[in-house]
């Protein structure tokens, strides 16, 4: 019985470290694109007033459509690190249990 814990536990091993592997560059994008995207934001949000002022409707449906984009793939990256970090917390509970 010990013999086969003890194989089971070599065998989560690489996938532990493939995933906390995965969530340190994960977390590396999201620090990144925080940055990115908190000027991003700002420049979108001028130029969303500026076409309102100037009554370019197209304009503005445009830049609507990029911030929409941008909050999305923001909570996309939010939610796929939590896998990570859900997935990574689960074999290590094996790896320890």
């Amino acid at each position: 019985m010990i013999v086969f814990k003890l194989i089971g536990k070599i065998l989560v091993l690489p996938i532990v470290f493939v995933l906390s592997s995965l969530c340190i560059i994960m977390e590396i994008m999201l620090k990144l694109y925080c940055h990115v995207a908190g000027a991003t934001f700002n420049f979108l949000l001028l130029f969303i007033f500026l076409t309102l002022i100037t009554s370019q409707w197209t304009a503005l449906e445009i830049l609507g459509i990029l911030l929409v984009v941008f909050f999305i793939l923001f909570f996309a990256v939010g939610t796929v690190i939590a896998v990570l970090e859900s997935g990574r917390d689960f074999f290590v509970g094996i790896l320890h249990g």
